[in-house]
């Protein structure tokens, strides 16, 4: 990849009318290889550089968790205190506040909370406050500390928490102990980066420059930074005491069952050549990825300023690391066999802050699953792969009737578990598949608590 960069990124660049891809590599402290191809900005022809500062996606996760690492060492904040000490300002379902999730499990996508993500573009749509989202959406899906569940909304608890206890947003928290430390030309935590003329556009995969976009969980997404920046920062991982200790180095990579290759705002990966530890990230009119290997010497950078270049980003973090670098937790999906103990009639709620919405649900070997929202006509459900300890998971064409629903959201998303023998519970949310459905932007995944009863 390296010997012919140039046409190895004109190549996945092909396809995307308006992109870029960016690639740096470090060896034992020093940058041997990094390139640039295509466009920051196509509509004024600014080309892209290792210097041009992208959005980051989910590696922001990364630098949250560093930055509060380093924070909490010197205020004495332990990771594993609940976040119900600050209940006044971090809700959750009163019903379980007394056993819900630590800060750690907040870090590790261990809290119980569901899956979670919300957009909120300019000119369009109106911002909710934390409060508002944490209220809505601070459901427990399972118990902390259960099973891995990816959320976005674990980080905007951190966020909330990073001013309660620290007294610093998150965005502050990055600036102060990580872009200030290691001397980030292009670190910026927002919706809008503070020189508009410098980052690179986003575009969808097909083209369309992106709208500037807020989230609830800016420590989950809204990171910017240029290739060379995030280089460095990978760096400063590899070698302890750069910026952290062994102990905080052993903390941010310590995995437990449940989630044993995610640790705080990383995944670890074993592969070929090594163990190797980092983020990727993927929204709307971003990809990005940031691994380093201890062992190996190794750091790498790879960015793209379109919705479609995680491929491209996931390439040649393989090429560099090894095929299964950054690896999801596993998922199965249900074959027919395993919905035999759910097969028949279904029926049950889905909770809004409204109020309970009729739902529905037939499960049949031959035919799979269908679902009924609000007595209206069954729809089929697409299976898709399943979290630890669901039974049933899918998504179906049907639009649930709720306001936030309406906004992007033209899916239900299916995740239940057992109860017993004759209940289900869990979520349905409200979702988007993508860019294309309804919207020519990236849509939201909002979910509501779901209880299903079999029908007599």
């Amino acid at each position: 990849m390296f010997d012919n960069f140039d046409e190895w990124a004109d190549q996945r660049l092909s396809g995307l009318p308006a992109a870029s891809l960016v690639v740096a590599v470090a060896e034992h402290g020093e940058t041997v290889f990094g390139a640039a191809r295509g466009w920051a900005d196509h509509a004024t022809s600014r080309l892209a550089t290792l210097d041009t500062p992208y959005l980051l996606a989910s590696v922001t996760k990364s630098l949250t968790s560093v930055a509060l690492l380093r924070a909490a060492q010197r205020v004495d904040l332990s990771l594993d205190e609940p976040v119900a000490n600050w209940s006044d300002v971090l809700p959750l379902e009163a019903s379980v506040r007394g056993r819900g999730p630590t800060i750690r499990q907040l870090l590790r996508h261990t809290s119980g909370l569901p899956t979670y993500f919300d957009f909120f573009y300019d000119g369009i749509d109106s911002k909710r406050t934390f409060r508002e989202t944490a209220s809505q959406y601070g459901l427990l899906e399972s118990k902390p500390g259960e099973i891995f569940r990816y959320s976005n909304l674990g980080f905007a608890y951190v966020d909330a928490l990073s001013e309660a206890a620290l007294g610093r947003t998150t965005a502050r928290l990055i600036e102060d102990e990580i872009f200030a430390p290691l001397a980030f030309s292009s670190g910026h935590v927002g919706p809008l980066y503070p020189s508009p003329e410098l980052p690179a556009v986003r575009y969808s995969a097909s083209g369309l420059a992106y709208p500037n976009y807020d989230t609830t969980h800016r420590g989950a997404s809204l990171a910017w930074g240029s290739a060379l920046d995030l280089l460095r920062f990978a760096e400063s991982l590899r070698v302890h005491g750069r910026s952290l200790d062994e102990a905080e180095t052993a903390d941010l990579l310590a995995v437990d069952q449940a989630a044993p290759s995610y640790g705080l705002g990383v995944r670890i990966s074993h592969s070929r050549r090594g163990a190797a530890f980092g983020h990727f990230g993927s929204m709307g009119g971003c990809a990005s990825a940031i691994f380093t290997a201890p062992k190996l010497g190794v750091s790498a950078v790879a960015l793209s300023n379109s919705t479609a270049g995680e491929a491209a980003v996931r390439e040649a973090m393989a090429a560099i690391f090894g095929g299964d670098v950054g690896n999801s937790p596993d998922r199965r999906s249900a074959d027919g066999t395993e919905l035999d103990p759910y097969c028949g009639s279904w029926h049950g709620t889905v909770w809004s802050k409204h109020g309970g919405i009729p739902a529905a649900l037939m499960i049949a070997r031959a035919t799979g699953i269908q679902i009924s929202i609000a007595s209206g006509p069954f729809i089929p459900v697409l299976a898709s792969p399943r979290e630890a300890g669901a039974v049933i998971a899918g998504s179906a064409r049907l639009t649930l009737p709720t306001a936030d629903a309406l906004v992007r959201s033209p899916r239900v998303q299916i995740s239940l578990r057992t109860v017993d023998v004759d209940q289900l519970s869990g979520t349905v949310a409200a979702s988007s598949a993508g860019e294309g459905e309804g919207s020519p932007w990236i849509g939201n995944h909002l979910p509501y608590r779901a209880q299903f009863r079999r029908s007599t």
